[in-house]
């Protein structure tokens, strides 16, 4: 009877061992959560990037914490000040932290970037009969940078004209708008996405 090298034996254990274990970390590696989650990854203060899922919700429900599952299938909540910033593979939206809160981005080109945070209250109102009820407002706040290593500066009404004209003085077309009223604070958004196409050309 021969026997086997066992150093040929080694390997064919090893070669075995490898084969039937390979699927399962396969199906370790793509084990995806239920469909209420989105893909996504997040950036955490030390800049490392982790890549997962981030619980399904409408984009305002984001701004205080977010539930993230890692691709490993670890699981944590995460509040603004343990982030820089997340995105949403699925919606193609980034949400950055600014305080305690996470913002959404509304436009990010190269030359202007966009965020909005939607805060909403309870108005309260005096009833026929004498009692209160409350009716819920929203109130949305801008902010707006050249780039990331920019201050956010946010857009308000007051003193639109001078502040944002001097801004967007790179497109001469739309400090002057700007300035002759034409273009205001509620017009941000397509302000934004016309001085990209400025810079553009």
């Amino acid at each position: 009877m021969q026997f086997m090298p066992k150093s040929n034996s080694l390997f064919l254990s090893l070669l075995f061992d490898y084969v039937f274990s390979f699927p399962k970390l396969i199906h370790i590696q793509e084990k995806r959560p239920k469909t209420n989650h989105l893909k996504a990854y997040i950036i955490l203060k030390d800049s490392s990037k982790v890549e997962g899922y981030i619980q399904r919700r409408d984009d305002h429900n984001y701004y205080q914490s977010i539930k993230f599952i890692s691709l490993e299938g670890n699981k944590q909540q995460y509040s603004p000040s343990w982030l820089i910033e997340f995105y949403l593979v699925n919606r193609s939206k980034t949400f950055i932290s600014f305080g305690n809160i996470f913002m959404e981005g509304v436009f990010e080109g190269d030359s202007i970037q966009l965020f909005r945070y939607i805060k909403s209250s309870n108005l309260p109102v005096m009833g026929p009969a004498g009692g209160t009820f409350y009716t819920p407002i929203e109130k949305t706040k801008f902010f707006i940078r050249a780039n990331k290593q920019d201050p956010l500066l946010e857009v308000k009404s007051k003193k639109f004209k001078e502040k944002f004209s001097k801004f967007f003085n790179k497109c001469p077309t739309i400090s002057e708008k700007i300035l002759s009223g034409e273009y205001k604070r509620r017009d941000i958004e397509w302000i934004v996405r016309e001085y990209e196409y400025c810079m553009i050309e």
